[in-house]
């Protein structure tokens, strides 16, 4: 792959970023200029998101380990899931997509197996697991599940405290 190619593929990834957090739909946007030009298929789009998600959860996860020292590992790994899901809201779309809707068995074992990767990485990093344990896949899991069920996205965050007066947060902190 030449520098220009990587240069292009960059770009149209965070192209591709930017349009599934748009559509929301969780489908490729296989319709969007230059995909065709710097990707082989659905396959090579879906493993470059994973691994963008894959990594950049990692990184969240690190900074809030980082940040609560001896805290609540859980606690923390849990939050950096949020903070990764509001970073790439289109991304975690499309993989969940297609890890409930794959085209065919490369997509699926694929798809699977990256998932199991996330879940020993939460579970590892939330001190709950440990290298090579089956035990640690399932923890993740179930990580992952709290996360997912506790998400509120930052936007919607947002928009409570825009709708929260002065007045209402001055009582209460009173209160």
């Amino acid at each position: 792959m030449t520098w220009t190619t990587h240069h292009n593929r960059g770009h149209v990834l965070r192209e591709i970023e930017a349009v599934t957090a748009e559509r929301g739909d969780g489908l490729l946007p296989m319709d969007l200029d230059g995909v065709s030009a710097v990707f082989d298929d659905e396959m090579d789009i879906l493993a470059a998101l994973q691994l963008r998600w894959y990594t950049r959860l990692a990184g969240m996860i690190e900074r809030e380990l980082f940040d609560a020292g001896d805290a609540n590992l859980e606690a923390a790994v849990i939050h950096a899931w949020h903070l990764t899901y509001d970073e790439l809201p289109g991304v975690r779309a499309v993989l969940d997509h297609y890890n409930a809707n794959p085209t065919n068995d490369v997509m699926r074992q694929a798809l699977a197996t990256g998932r199991l990767k996330e879940h020993h990485l939460i579970a590892l990093m939330a001190g709950l697991g440990g290298y090579g344990h089956e035990l640690s896949i399932a923890v993740g899991g179930r990580l992952e599940k709290r996360a997912r069920e506790t998400y509120i996205s930052a936007l919607h965050v947002a928009e409570v405290q825009e709708r929260t007066s002065i007045l209402d947060r001055v009582r209460a902190l009173v209160a």
